[in-house]
């Protein structure tokens, strides 16, 4: 539900796209999904693919995310961003 708070554990990464998120350098934030939100809109502002967010997140299948959601990025300090 909205303003919920969620504790999410992360496994040690397998795989090629999993292995290039954890090699991503820089800070790590928690952005809150505002109205009109989607995740390509998201990736696009922080420099971010879909497919990075969707594993962060274990969103998986679903693209579908809410106002006040909490999101885990994983910024890349040696790209501009937003």
């Amino acid at each position: 539900m909205p303003g919920d708070k969620l504790e999410i554990r992360m496994t040690k990464a397998s795989g090629a796209l999993e292995e290039s998120h954890a090699k991503r350098p820089g800070k790590e934030i928690i952005y809150v999904v505002k109205e009109g939100d989607t995740l390509w809109t998201i990736a696009q502002k922080f420099n971010l693919t879909v497919s990075e967010i969707k594993a962060w997140n274990h969103l998986n299948e679903t693209n579908r995310i809410h106002p006040e959601d909490r999101l885990k990025l994983k910024l890349d300090s040696t790209k501009s961003q937003l």
